[in-house]
């Protein structure tokens, strides 16, 4: 530390001072009202006036009035724990109901406020540290800047890890209690720059690289927890999502999740491109009671095309979303075909509307063996995008052979 130099309402020469006032050493700091404003201008000697009037000395305990005490020490070179009672600069308030700060930093230029500067030695407390023993924090930081961007400038509170090799935490936060190690509360009327609502999160982190936004790591518990209002967990489209399908490319892993342009939702299986799509799966509905789609009957309902018995060697397409509540975009109908006024020996095949007649599978849905039989069968077809199906009939006689019925059960989708 150079010499303190002289304050300007002192005596030019040295010979007016006396040994006793030189070697106190003074600095003005200035209270404000009810506790400690700040320390400033530490660089002259001699006494300030406190709120009330007191003079405030360097090194000493000072009490005011309102009950205010503040003890300056701007370079202790005492040796004590990191919690210890040496401090270089220390505010007290010791009214208790005294609001003020204990040390308050105000700048009105670029630089900190308050700012803890530790060089690189083999200290590994924290620059800047604060513990409150009541409900308070340890260490806050508001700011009250207007019309900041989203991730602008404008901190609370900021961590900054400089070094590109440190893998050390740029804001770190621990508990052995109930509480959060890091936390973050956005009140439900605070707007956003334009006046509107504020819906960003509470809890924001952001990495340029490959890394991820915000992490949770439990070893115990779980990773993360979220409770939503509206929902639990919103996964956001990127902008650059394709309307239908998971994420390409290198770099994938197990676990990931993905909704693409249109909704969809993917789950990664494993490394590399192994996503599976969980939305919109294959499932069973069946219809609260049989619907019927289709009678070659004459006399009997729907009235639609195509009516009166097969011939052998006939196929007929059914539509059987006309007269039903097959649902659009079924994969497959639950099916009773029963065949009715059957002529000598024969057999059904039904299957896939869009499927070519001569590609028709080698298979028989419903097989009856003498005239006049009435038989039935429940069976799932599948069904073409447009909620046709297509039914073959073969009969040893050659001639019309039999009616047919098809009442749909339920849909595959």
């Amino acid at each position: 530390m150079t010499d303190p130099q002289q304050h300007p309402d002192q005596a030019s020469s040295d010979d007016a001072t006396s040994a006793e006032q030189r070697t106190i050493n003074r600095r003005r700091v200035f209270l404000a009202g009810a506790g400690v404003a700040g320390a400033a201008a530490l660089a002259k000697a001699g006494t300030a006036s406190a709120a009330d009037g007191d003079d405030v000395l360097v090194g000493e305990q000072n009490t005011t009035d309102d009950g205010a005490t503040v003890v300056t020490n701007t370079n202790n070179t005492a040796t004590s724990p990191g919690t210890g009672g040496q401090e270089a600069i220390k505010g007290e308030l010791t009214g208790s109901d005294n609001g003020s700060h204990a040390i308050l930093g105000v700048t009105q230029g670029r630089g900190h406020s308050v700012a803890g500067d530790t060089p690189a030695g083999p200290n590994t407390v924290a620059a800047t540290w604060g513990r409150h023993g009541g409900q308070g924090a340890g260490v806050g930081g508001i700011n009250t800047a207007t019309n900041v961007p989203l991730a602008g400038p404008a901190r609370g509170v900021e961590g900054i890890v400089a070094d590109g090799t440190n893998g050390s935490h740029a804001v770190f936060g621990a508990t052995n209690g109930a509480g959060h190690s890091v936390a973050g509360d956005t009140p439900a009327d605070a707007e956003d720059g334009s006046g509107g609502p504020n819906t960003t999160a509470a809890t924001w982190g952001r990495h340029g690289g490959v890394g991820a936004g915000i992490g949770g790591v439990s070893a115990m518990g779980y990773g993360g927890e979220f409770v939503g209002g509206k929902s639990h967990v919103r996964l956001i489209q990127a902008e650059d999502a394709d309307d239908y399908g998971p994420p390409t490319g290198d770099g994938h892993l197990l676990g990931e999740l993905y909704v693409d342009g249109a909704g969809n939702l993917w789950f990664n299986r494993a490394d590399g491109e192994n996503f599976t799509q969980l939305n919109n799966q294959g499932g069973v509905t069946m219809m609260p009671d049989p619907q019927r789609a289709y009678d070659s009957r004459e006399e009997y309902e729907p009235a639609g095309s195509a009516k009166g018995a097969f011939d052998s060697g006939e196929i007929r397409v059914i539509d059987l979303s006309e007269f039903t509540d097959l649902p659009a975009g079924a994969s497959g109908a639950i099916v009773n075909i029963t065949v009715d006024g059957t002529v000598g020996r024969g057999f059904l095949t039904a299957f896939n509307g869009a499927t070519a007649d001569d590609d028709r599978p080698d298979a028989s849905t419903i097989n009856w063996y003498e005239d006049t039989s009435i038989v039935a069968n429940g069976v799932i077809v599948p069904v073409a995008p447009d909620g046709t199906i297509k039914v073959y009939c073969y009969g040893l006689g050659g001639t019309a052979v039999t009616d047919v019925v098809i009442d749909v059960v339920g849909a595959i989708t």
